[in-house]
């Protein structure tokens, strides 16, 4: 384990751990309600920043590599934190002040799908300003919490943005194929397809709003996440 990793279990183990949240490799989380919360170190050969992120249990979650949001974006924009030097013990010092100021707060707002759906929103207008709303609305995340708290006309416009995307990337992989066909390309247009029919198949349950699929659908998904945080030990592949 190098000096940066341990320092960084070290300062955030003080802060996060009397709060419920649990470490896995460089990934400190918490399972509160219907959403879990995030923060992992992420970090090259010379600098190093933090990633945050809040989930909807019904994404599925089944990997804890969660890059979700920069920290260093939050708050007063800067470039990452230097560590090819000596790591003391102010590494962190600025870094944990930028997270007790910006992110704990977006973490006791954000703690179900109502409240969490409202919180990235508005990180994503923050990170994205004078952007299109496409942007923030392609999000399969910020779809799945607006099914869960029956908010369908949400739940339509953000399904529609994501389906917007995927047939652009379709007539891509359609344009590709008259060029050049390959093993490889098949199966990727193979995977893409299962996908793409199965938001298909979600449109039509948005626009009708069939509860009952919808309800299943989250039942299963959260099923699978809950019992992946029980322990990511025995279910993960390493990424570290």
């Amino acid at each position: 384990m190098n000096s940066l990793s341990k320092q960084y279990k070290d300062v955030f183990g003080k802060e996060l751990l009397p709060f419920g949240f649990r470490l896995y490799k460089k990934t400190f989380y918490r399972v509160i309600n219907d959403v879990v919360q995030t923060i992992m170190l992420r970090k090259t050969d010379t600098n190093f920043t933090l990633d945050f992120s809040i989930l909807p249990l019904s994404l599925p979650v089944n990997d804890l590599y969660c890059e979700g949001y920069d920290i260093a974006i939050i708050g007063k924009r800067r470039w990452w934190w230097d560590c090819w030097g000596e790591i003391g013990e102010d590494t962190f010092a600025e870094i944990l002040t930028r997270f007790r100021q910006h992110v704990i707060p977006l973490f006791e707002r954000g703690i179900n799908s109502a409240t969490a759906y409202d919180v990235i929103v508005n990180i994503e207008k923050m990170i994205y300003n004078g952007l299109p709303n496409e942007v923030y609305l392609a999000s399969y995340p910020l779809f799945l919490m607006s099914v869960k708290v029956n908010d369908y006309e949400k739940a339509l416009r953000h399904l529609s943005a994501i389906m917007r995307k995927r047939e652009e990337a379709y007539q891509h992989f359609l344009a590709e194929r008259k060029k050049e066909i390959t093993p490889v390309m098949n199966l990727a247009f193979e995977r893409f397809m299962v996908e793409y029919r199965q938001l298909q198949e979600m449109m039509e349950m948005v626009s009708t709003k069939n509860v009952m699929y919808f309800q299943q659908l989250i039942a299963t998904n959260e099923s699978i996440s809950l019992e992946y945080l029980k322990d990511p030990r025995k279910r993960s592949k390493s990424f570290y």
